[in-house]
């Protein structure tokens, strides 16, 4: 006679599951749960063998690199069709490039002014608000002081004062901080304001222009106007009121179209020192933009003092001669 797990072995069905476990089986037997179907047996792959279908390459791992030696280019290859994505939308601009400080100290050198040390030529750069194109409205000037590589040394903010700006024009007084990289005033710049709006003649004292360049208290130099025709005519004093540089522009009949030359000569041999120079930057943005551009060369071996006046001079001149022709032109097409 069979037993009763024999006969239900004989007429089970192929892929049905297995009867529930017998009670009367051992207690040290493993329990294996009713309905469990273990799971297929892990293909293993050799070396050498083809892959599978459906096989899953696994992960790279990540190559060190020693130190030392190259890395490997990059098999991505960009197409040449589109145009690089340099900044991303709603990205932070970069930002700006200052100059690193010097590694040395230089006896005698007021602070902040060790960035002009050893340079021979600067760039200033203009910034301009849209408001100022648009309207009618002056606002504060700013100056942006770079090296010929780009890099920052200073950042010229002039203090606001809206009504004397709204009223006086380019003949306000002014008082613009000389910044570092640190936020640190290394020197301002100061006109009073004049109410004589005749920049060319200064026949009398109450007639001629000065400001005065100071920091860490004491003056570094001042600037004021010459007598002149048509031109501007600068002298800048040491902070002992003695004629260190004179300037003689051009006339303003010969710069509407060009550069504009500004040529710093020693006021003892009148030898050529260096030049302030006006980029002309075309016509639309010379006539209805105030964001000039000059540069400055100076001996490499001129004071750092002098070389803050001659900054100070250079954005004198920007009042005297630029910032008068595109807030008049503006305010004649506005007016039209």
């Amino acid at each position: 006679l069979q037993s009763p797990m024999a006969e239900n072995d004989a007429f089970k069905q192929p892929g049905a599951p297995e009867p529930p476990p017998d009670y009367a089986q051992s207690a040290n037997a493993p329990q294996i749960p009713y309905g469990y179907v273990p799971p297929p047996p892990q293909q293993v792959h050799l070396p050498g063998q083809p892959q599978p279908y459906g096989y899953a390459q696994p992960a790279p791992s990540l190559q060190v690199i020693p130190p030392g030696q190259p890395a490997p280019y990059a098999s991505y290859q960009p197409s040449m069709t589109g145009v690089p994505i340099v900044i991303q939308p709603g990205a932070p601009q970069p930002q700006v490039r200052w100059v690193a400080p010097p590694t040395i100290s230089i006896p005698g050198c007021p602070p902040g002014l060790e960035f002009l040390h050893g340079l021979d030529k600067v760039i200033i750069r203009q910034k301009q608000e849209l408001i100022e194109i648009v309207t009618t409205i002056e606002i504060p000037n700013r100056y942006a002081i770079e090296t010929p590589s780009g890099e920052q040394i200073f950042l010229a903010v002039e203090d606001p004062d809206f009504v004397q700006a709204q009223v006086m024009g380019h003949d306000r007084g002014y008082r613009i901080k000389v910044f570092d990289g640190y936020n640190r005033v290394a020197f301002t710049i100061t006109r009073p304001l004049q109410y004589c709006r005749c920049s060319c003649c200064a026949c009398c004292e109450g007639c001629k222009r000065r400001s005065t360049v100071e920091g860490s208290g004491e003056v570094f130099g001042a600037i004021r106007t010459r007598r002149a025709c048509c031109a501007s005519a600068l002298t800048i004093t040491d902070e002992r009121d003695k004629d260190i540089i004179t300037i003689d522009g051009p006339c303003c009949c010969s710069r509407c179209c060009s550069d504009a030359d500004f040529p710093l000569k020693s006021a003892s041999t009148g030898s050529i020192l260096g030049q302030i120079k006006r980029r002309y930057l075309g016509y639309i943005q010379s006539t209805y933009s105030k964001a000039d551009v000059f540069d400055i060369d100076f001996p490499r071996d001129l004071s750092v003092r002098m070389k803050a006046a001659i900054i100070g001079a250079c954005i004198m001149i920007d009042f005297l001669e630029f910032e008068m022709k595109t807030s008049t032109q503006n305010n004649n097409n506005r007016s039209s």
